[in-house]
């Protein structure tokens, strides 16, 4: 595999932190032969959404009747779990064969199925679980990104940049910490940017009668 700039970064990160294995989780817009194969060759453990296809609908038949067998037999919403080796036969197929984990869900707003490919070992509910909770650290990044604006390293100098983003970073863990010890159960569930507004930046607070 070529030396392109990714491989070269998981290289150093490897080289730094030789015992720490590294996984990436991504959403579908992510999925295709040319991640799996640069993450199989730079030993990275991976967990990726796939689209819904007609084959991966088929395989996944027989279980989500089983969740809406189970949701009408108990009235509660039910969640199952199947996977396969699957390998695509289109001349961009993959390389390997990986393992297809699909999750099936029935309930009163109706019948979900979701689809992952991986690498890992595991069950997949557990495979499941770990894909899922990206979501909530996306958000995270999104407010040291959006609410901090952490992206505004304009300075030349790149110690000068990483030294603003340590600030962004420390800045944005005691607004974490503050968060947490908030009284107001709403305020501790509310977005940095949402404190930001109603806690910081209020100098007074006027009523006219």
């Amino acid at each position: 595999m070529p030396k392109t700039a990714p491989v070269i970064w998981v290289m150093r990160v490897q080289a730094a932190f030789p015992h720490t294995p590294i996984y990436l989780r991504a959403d579908s817009g992510f999925e295709g032969p040319k991640l799996y194969e640069f993450c199989e060759g730079a030993g990275i453990d991976f967990t990726i959404a796939i689209a819904a296809t007609a084959l991966c609908k088929q395989r996944s038949d027989e279980v989500q009747q089983q969740a809406v067998e189970q949701y009408q037999a108990t009235g509660r919403k039910a969640r199952l779990y199947d996977h396969w080796a699957h390998q695509s036969r289109s001349r961009a197929g993959w390389d390997h064969q990986f393992r297809v984990i699909a999750k099936a869900e029935a309930g009163a707003e109706g019948t979900n199925r979701r689809f992952l490919v991986t690498n890992r070992p595991g069950d997949a509910p557990r495979l499941f679980n770990f894909y899922e909770r990206r979501g909530q650290h996306e958000n995270l990044i999104k407010e040291l990104e959006l609410d901090l604006k952490a992206d505004r390293l304009s300075c030349h100098r790149f110690e000068a940049n990483c030294f603003r983003l340590v600030l962004f970073a420390l800045a944005y863990q005691l607004l974490n910490l503050f968060r947490r010890r908030l009284s107001n159960p709403a305020l501790r569930r509310a977005t940095i940017g949402t404190l930001r507004e109603r806690l910081f930046k209020v100098g007074a607070l006027l009523r006219q009668s």
